[in-house]
């Protein structure tokens, strides 16, 4: 069970790598949709840089957690194949986090969509940079943002689902035997350790007596 879920926890570290690689590449290709749309509405240098400082924003929010969370796990399950109780604690907690955030989510959009209101037509007057916006989203619909959304949906839905199994398994019989023996077999050889004299030969003491002085 527990080599169970140390192969569960690799397999997701190497899905949030697989995660900040996407996010790298669609943010560089997002950048040169921004600077296609500004040659066409070259009129607010401001909206634009606006724009990419945005995207620069959220590329750096969706990679630097995920590598966070992928050292985390990778950490702990290492540690956690070895035995260590403390690192299956942590390998929990760290399990835990996406499960606690995909029930806020469900709740989430539970309450927004019976709190939302019906849309009313828009006035006849529109907002500086809509039409860089509008142009922004035309450009945004192509084959490299439908392959970046569909490779986002299967790490989530990956790492939700390995995070359950994983916790499942490092919950079960088998693992807390497991973490027992293992703590067993640690204070029986720190307890060998620790007495005084003792010899690696079999019958040989650190410490000679009299009788094992040497001849004169």
């Amino acid at each position: 069970m527990v080599t169970a879920a140390f192969r569960i926890q690799l397999a997701l570290v190497a899905a949030l790598l697989i995660h900040v690689v996407a996010s790298v590449i669609y943010a560089v290709h997002y950048d040169g949709l921004i600077v296609t749309a500004a040659t066409i509405h070259p009129e607010d240098p401001g909206l634009i840089a606006d724009a990419r400082d945005s995207n620069r924003f959220a590329a750096f929010f969706r990679s630097v957690p995920a590598i966070a969370y992928a050292l985390w796990l990778g950490w702990t399950a290492i540690h956690t194949r070895r035995g260590s109780q403390v690192a299956r604690v942590l390998s929990l907690i760290g399990l835990g986090v996406p499960i606690v955030l995909g029930l806020l989510g469900c709740c989430a959009g539970v309450f927004a969509f019976f709190a939302s209101e019906p849309e009313t037509p828009d006035g006849p007057n529109r907002l500086p940079g809509d039409a860089f916006r509008a142009t922004l989203v035309r450009l945004d619909s192509g084959t490299v943002s439908d392959l970046y959304g569909g490779v986002i949906l299967a790490v989530i839905a990956l790492v939700l689902l390995g995070a359950i199994t994983a916790t499942v398994l490092l919950l079960t019989r088998p693992a807390n035997q497991f973490f027992r023996s293992e703590r067993q077999n640690r204070s029986e050889r720190q307890n060998r350790s620790a007495i005084p004299g003792r010899s690696e030969i079999p019958g040989r003491s650190e410490h000679p007596g009299p009788g094992d002085q040497p001849a004169r």
